[in-house]
């Protein structure tokens, strides 16, 4: 789908110093960062300390451990609902401890994931959806069943069409395996990069595939809505969520 596919005879070019670490590169590089696909936001990206994002991402897992439910609420009033039990489990990416550069995330799969929302915000996958439409307001109405998607509208024909070739490739494609939350504060937006530190931004991604053989991994990043654990607001509208308030100002 990218246009590079199309072309023939293709080799890669690299500067000069990077043959001679090659092997350092592959003995201990584990994930690595394209710096084209942040740009102008690199900065932005790594723009807070990881003692910070480590101590929200713990203080959210403390709330969502005591929480029966994790409730998402979109800005048209539709609401995601998905039990916790008492032995569920998050795992926090804060640039620490773990093999992930970018720092900002807490995730985990919410197998009991049910009801309706309309996403709006961009994507993350090597299938260029983020790349052809970036940024999106009101792009699609889901309706999930036990962890998986059973139906879905859009008005835009274009994305019906790409949507439902992707759902229809693998029957994995449809399940959400991932619940994921960015608590990365220095991201201050979505840009439609199809770049790795936008799933890190403030607030919901649901990552749909990946679980099943042959399944294919696409996040679903919203640029807005409400996060509950329980009856507790723990993120309002991405970026200004309440409940970490008093948490911020500590930091």
């Amino acid at each position: 789908m990218y246009s590079s596919s199309t072309k023939k005879n293709q080799q890669a070019t690299v500067p000069d110093f990077i043959p001679p670490l090659k092997s350092t590169m592959t003995k201990h590089w584990k994930k690595s960062v394209l710096f084209k696909d942040y740009g102008q936001h690199f900065t932005e990206a790594f723009a807070e300390h990881p003692d910070n994002i480590e101590k929200r991402n713990n203080y959210l897992i403390k709330i969502l451990s005591s929480a029966e439910k994790v409730i998402f609420e979109d800005v048209w009033g539709n609401r995601l609902l998905g039990d916790l039990n008492k032995n569920h489990t998050w795992t926090s990416i804060s640039g620490k401890g773990n093999i992930d550069i970018i720092p900002g995330e807490i995730a985990s799969h919410v197998r009991n994931l049910n009801g309706h929302v309309t996403f709006g915000g961009t994507f993350l996958s090597t299938i260029p959806f983020a790349i052809k439409y970036g940024v999106t307001k009101k792009l699609v109405f889901l309706k999930i069943q036990n962890g998986k998607i059973v139906h879905f509208e859009s008005e835009n024909e274009d994305f019906s069409r790409d949507f439902k070739i992707y759902l229809n490739n693998n029957e994995g494609n449809a399940v959400v395996e991932e619940y994921g939350i960015g608590t990365n504060r220095g991201i201050q937006k979505l840009y439609g990069r199809n770049a790795g530190f936008e799933e890190r931004h403030p607030g919901l991604h649901l990552g749909l595939g990946g679980g099943k053989k042959g399944s294919h991994h696409l996040d679903m990043i919203f640029s807005s809505g409400k996060i509950f654990a329980d009856d507790t607001l723990i993120f309002d509208n991405g970026y200004n969520d309440r409940e970490l308030a008093k948490l911020s100002e500590m930091l």
